[in-house]
């Protein structure tokens, strides 16, 4: 199948996981295109100057970024994140805040931003979904999009972390501290 179309993206595009998305970036936020018989736009995510999205792993959700510069060079970038449902474009949860919040551990990104921010657990049913912060991993649930226990995961000067690819297994990773007096340590949660 070809489709050619003029004004695709303003940015860049990006397929979902599984394939059965193309999205596109643009001023006023993203668009998903697919089809098994004809490739047409299938909704739309209203999020203006959308910099950095990511799909989850089963493709239920759509996450978007957005950073805005400090008019005051002392302030610190604005972060926008929303996560949208798929197929009917709703924005499920979204979350506001200085860059700082968003950028402990990993790398890439925007305004030193780990990208991406949420990384999703429970195979490609999309159960859950985390981020790391200071010394905190939050972890969230699909159904109501809210904090598990309604409290965040408290983790020691953790640095990195991942979900198991099918189950809702953490692993946690701590490096070494004190010149070698606290080993580097990996837990499982």
């Amino acid at each position: 199948m070809a489709k050619r179309m003029h004004f695709w993206t303003e940015s860049f595009v990006q397929w979902s996981p599984l394939g059965t998305y193309l999205a596109t970036v643009h001023r006023q936020g993203a668009a998903v295109w697919g089809g098994a018989t004809s490739f047409n736009r299938l909704m739309r995510y209203a999020h203006p100057q959308v910099k950095l999205i990511d799909f989850s792993p089963g493709e239920r959700f759509l996450v978007t970024y957005s950073s805005h510069e400090p008019s005051n060079p002392r302030d610190t970038h604005r972060v926008e994140l929303n996560i949208f449902d798929v197929r009917t474009g709703k924005v499920m949860r979204d979350f506001k805040g200085s860059a700082d919040e968003f950028a402990i551990g990993g790398t890439g990104g925007v305004a030193g931003v780990s990208w991406p921010v949420f990384r999703w657990g429970g195979g490609k049913d999309d159960k859950y979904f985390a981020r790391i912060g200071k010394n905190v991993i939050p972890v969230y649930e699909t159904e109501t999009f809210t904090l598990i226990d309604k409290k965040s995961l408290k983790a020691e000067n953790v640095m990195d972390f991942n979900w198991s690819p099918t189950d809702p297994i953490l692993s946690l990773y701590v490096p070494e501290l004190g010149g070698g007096n606290q080993s580097a340590r990996v837990m499982l949660i």
